[in-house]
């Protein structure tokens, strides 16, 4: 996405919302501090946003240039509407806005958030369009600062620390990776490096880069931590949101579970009973894909093609797989809500950890960085 293009839904969205001033709070935001950024950061093709003053329109906004509007389909890029609660940001970021306002925006304003703030608010978010942006931001700043005065001396130095035997296999690795690119020797370097929670954090750093030919890794890049099922559609078939009315909560009582499950569309060619459907296109059968075993699904395709049963009888499997998940997940959360404090204790040691954490890795870029003066 270009700035020309951001403006250009500025300008469509205040006309929409008949609002003057729009806050964009997604990757796109970074246009608005740099017109010209990176186009790595640029790869998404919507913008979220929301009217600042009556956030509620942004439904509005979002139904007339969201995706698979005409706008989308005319333009390649599209507006989401958003609300003030999707994305969490620091204390005093609307300070901080940069505002976009010129001709081609027309009568209408976007209120883009300060880069900091933007990155921030995509590191707690954590999905993966988020974790690609932040990583490539780790990226670009490792590339210009990552690379300290002796530093392939102490890389070597630091090799030695992992004794003589794992320092062979370590160098064994990372010479068949940058010989060959051999992506499972940098797996079981990287996964060498991980066992090392003894070595001091700088040479774990150091070595990580090393070992991909490049300097110092100061900022981490993000990575994934996915179960099979990474995403699971809501009850109408689009992304599950609450937004959209379509997700089923983790702590929803089994009563409301069942009838939201039971009432879920299905294949539109199934209007009478005996009508035979295709579970591909059933927003049930993205459920059965998660929580249905090989057998299951077969007898699901089965049935289904050939109307050997009703769409209710097809939901009532998914209906016990989804209670029997969430059964656990109600019975754990009720301590916490029987005792608050249990949750403000948790938060308080995560945030021990996190303040030392984010104090060690601010000390290493002030010092990659030359801004340490102590």
């Amino acid at each position: 996405m270009r700035r020309s293009d951001l403006e250009h839904l500025i300008r469509a969205a205040g006309r929409i919302s008949g609002e003057s001033e729009l806050v964009v709070i997604g990757s796109q935001a970074v246009l608005g501090q740099f017109p010209d950024a990176p186009v790595a950061l640029l790869a998404s093709m919507e913008v979220d946003l929301y009217p600042l003053a009556r956030p509620e329109l942004a439904d509005k906004v979002d139904g007339a240039i969201g995706e698979g509007s005409r706008f989308h389909q005319t333009y390649g890029y599209y507006a989401q509407g958003v609300g003030p609660e999707t994305a969490t940001l620091p204390a005093g970021w609307k300070r901080r806005l940069v505002r976009v306002e010129n001709r081609n925006t027309g009568n209408a304003a976007g209120l883009c958030l300060e880069v900091h703030d933007l990155a921030i608010s995509k590191y707690v978010a954590g999905r993966a369009k988020d974790r690609e942006f932040t990583r490539e931001l780790a990226r670009r700043f490792n590339h210009l600062y990552g690379r300290e005065p002796g530093f392939e001396d102490k890389a070597k130095a630091a090799v030695k620390k992992l004794g003589s035997k794992k320092a062979r296999l370590f160098n064994d690795l990372r010479t068949k990776f940058l010989e060959s690119g051999d992506a499972e020797a940098l797996k079981r370097a990287q996964a060498l490096l991980d066992e090392q929670q003894n070595m001091p954090r700088g040479d774990r750093e150091r070595l990580f880069g090393w070992l991909e030919g490049s300097g110092k890794k100061i900022l981490v890049e993000a990575e994934a931590l996915l179960t099979e099922a990474s995403k699971l559609a809501g009850l109408d078939g689009q992304k599950m949101s609450k937004s959209y009315g379509n997700a089923i909560g983790l702590r929803e009582d089994p009563e409301t579970v069942a009838k939201k499950i039971r009432t879920m569309p299905t294949d539109p060619a199934r209007v009478k009973r005996g009508d035979p459907g295709t579970p591909q296109k059933c927003p049930v059968w993205s459920m059965h894909a998660v929580y249905s075993d090989e057998a299951r699904k077969a007898w699901v395709e089965k049935g289904c093609t050939t109307a050997a049963f009703g769409c209710l009888e097809c939901k009532q499997p998914v209906i016990d797989s989804v209670l029997a998940e969430l059964a656990p997940i109600r019975e754990r959360a009720q301590a916490y809500l029987d005792d608050p404090t249990l949750v403000k204790n948790i938060l308080a040691d995560g945030c021990d950890k996190a303040r030392k954490l984010a104090g060690e890795t601010m000390r290493d870029v002030r010092e990659a960085m030359g801004l340490s003066y102590t």
